[in-house]
């Protein structure tokens, strides 16, 4: 059984209030980038995002293991191609450098407690397989990482991604691992990317934007609570948050991940 001590509960409830807006604004990102706006094809865009999230929880009930790693690894993806999203440019090692943070580096550096965490999530097996896993991804990070600091150094532009890394690794040494993501998640990660959806909208859909975002925060909200509620029958009150906020999380960022990744850096032209 884990307790949560109060910087990692401060940090899972910065995450919730904050993740769960920050995926709010992808009705915005997809009138952004062309889909239909028509009552039928928003009808469609919203059924889609409700189905793919039930097939996600479900699918992680009947495959923990599986599902706990692919979510990591499309994590992984995703905040590498999101943190450099500004560069004109981008390598392999770079994007592995920064997306193996979250996925690689903070579960390596604080594996006790990353193997409670992931034994709730995918049961005990699934969790020490998966460590077992980060030993050896950490050889490759850190070759990227090389790589990535070489590339820096010889080529003296876009800094400030790097030292973003930097200050994050540091903080991943120092902090329990939920504080370390959620000072990722929460300062460096979604407000970026809120601000830079925000201000490429116009001031009518910026207020609309913003009214979606909020409704659907509320509502995922309560059904959040809901969710609690009916899991501390079964598990301990910290075991329930921590099932509802990354199981929940993961259902609804997936189509997300899919929406902003595939729209905005695959199909840039």
């Amino acid at each position: 059984m884990i307790n949560l001590d109060l910087y990692s509960s401060i940090a899972l409830i910065c995450v919730i209030i904050i993740g769960v807006p920050h995926g709010g604004l992808d009705a915005a990102i997809a009138r952004q980038k062309g889909w239909p706006q028509s009552s039928a094809h928003y009808l469609v865009f919203h059924l889609s995002y409700l189905v793919l999230s039930i097939l996600i929880i479900y699918l992680w009930y009947l495959f923990p293991l599986i599902s706990l790693i692919v979510f990591l690894l499309l994590s992984g993806v995703h905040f590498g191609l999101s943190d450099l999203i500004v560069e004109k440019k981008i390598n392999i090692s770079t994007i592995v450098a920064h997306g193996g943070l979250v996925p690689i580096v903070i579960p390596y550096l604080n594996q006790n407690d990353v193997l409670e965490i992931f034994t709730i999530l995918a049961g005990e097996y699934s969790a020490a397989y998966i460590l077992v896993l980060m030993q050896y991804l950490i050889l490759p990070w850190l070759i990227c990482f090389a790589l990535y600091t070489y590339y820096i150094v010889t080529k003296k532009e876009k800094i400030r991604p790097f030292i973003n890394l930097i200050i994050l690794i540091i903080v991943s040494f120092l902090c329990p691992p939920l504080v370390s993501f959620s000072v990722y998640f929460c300062v460096f990660h979604s407000p970026g990317h809120m601000m830079k959806i925000l201000n490429n909208l116009d001031n009518s859909d910026r207020k609309r934007a913003v009214i979606e975002a909020i409704i659907y925060s509320v509502i995922t909200f309560i059904i959040m609570i809901f969710g609690v509620v009916l899991l501390v029958d079964n598990f301990h009150i910290s075991e329930s948050i921590i099932i509802i906020v990354f199981i929940g999380l993961a259902a609804l960022t997936f189509p997300h991940m899919i929406l902003v990744d595939y729209v905005t850096t695959f199909r840039k032209k």
